[in-house]
């Protein structure tokens, strides 16, 4: 029974390295078999299906974002530290997984629905962020939801981009120390760089 466990974590680790990099659109399960030094076999006795290890390796990623995110409820920070731990914090957990960022943002650029757990775990961790905000921020919901697109999309779309944002704008985002940089300067205009709280 070890060994079973063993194997299919193995089987899923390998299968979240992939989709980090390469999305999970056009994986295959001949891929993760060789990747993972499995046949396919032993994936379809494990699984049951390509799509059953997709969704394991997308809990596995959701996991790790929860875990970003659980700054939130250190009530030893100040709100404003907490948000800057997070940011700082996500920045440099989505720059290592771009693959399931580029496959979420493809699926819904194509009309298509993003796997719904995912969308419930984004939609509790943005209440979270929101009611943070609320703390400090005296303003309307609807402008605290704008700020919450602009801080995100501003870490989201260099990830994205990868190394072409630095070709295009001669940003080195993938640099860990200009990183911490932007993420600095991108608080700043918040109002929430390190020397506001």
């Amino acid at each position: 029974m070890a060994m079973k466990n063993i194997t299919k974590d193995f089987i899923i680790q390998k299968t979240f390295e992939i989709i980090s990099q390469e999305g999970f659109l056009s994986i295959t399960v001949r891929q993760i078999a060789r990747e993972a030094g499995v046949n396919v076999s032993a994936i379809n006795y494990h699984f049951g299906s390509k799509d059953a290890l997709l969704q394991e390796a997308i809990l596995v990623f959701l996991e790790k974002t929860r875990e970003v995110f659980s700054v939130l409820d250190d009530q030893n920070l100040e709100p404003k530290e907490r948000l800057h731990v997070l940011l700082s914090h996500f920045a440099e957990h989505i720059v290592h997984y771009p693959g399931f960022l580029k496959t979420i943002v493809g699926t819904i650029l194509r009309g298509g629905e993003p796997p719904a757990v995912a969308v419930m775990t984004i939609t509790g961790l943005k209440q979270k962020l929101f009611d943070l905000l609320k703390t400090w921020w005296d303003k309307p919901d609807d402008e605290i939801n704008s700020a919450l697109v602009q801080m995100f999309s501003a870490i989201l779309f260099p990830t994205i981009m990868g190394e072409k944002v630095k070709d295009l704008y001669n940003v080195p985002y993938s640099d860990p120390a200009f990183r911490r940089q932007y993420i600095e300067q991108l608080l700043d205009r918040f109002g929430v760089g390190r020397h506001d709280y």
